[in-house]
């Protein structure tokens, strides 16, 4: 569950990425505030705020807290991870400490614990 993140990747391709190794997650990238997951023609590099982007490896056991600092310094851009619950996403503020393979193990867990509600 290791994502190689390089600056020459398509923003979407980072957002699909990340949701097919960890698939009840999602990072959102964004640009001047703007979120930017769909962009299918801007590479990372292009809307870093670093003059040097620098590539790094997504981890399963980084905390969630600890990628999104790491996309700032190494990339210089803002990132946020959400968990699915439900219908909805809910960023991780509250459990961002929790690393990404446990975050979307929880969630399953709790996804599992709403179906059986039904």
């Amino acid at each position: 569950m290791e994502i190689n993140v390089r600056k020459e990747m398509r923003v979407n391709e980072l957002a699909k990425t990340f949701i097919e190794k960890y698939p009840l997650l999602k990072m959102e990238i964004y640009n001047n505030g703007e979120e930017m997951n769909r962009d299918s023609f801007h590479t990372l590099a292009n809307l870093s705020s670093k003059k040097e982007p620098e590539n790094f490896t997504i981890l399963p056991d980084m905390t969630s807290g600890n990628v999104e600092k790491l996309f700032w310094d190494k990339m210089g851009l803002q990132v946020t991870i959400f968990r699915r619950i439900g219908h909805t996403w809910s960023p991780l503020s509250f459990t961002n400490h929790f690393t990404l393979e446990y975050q979307n193990r929880i969630t399953e867990n709790m996804a599992s614990d709403l179906h059986k509600l039904d």
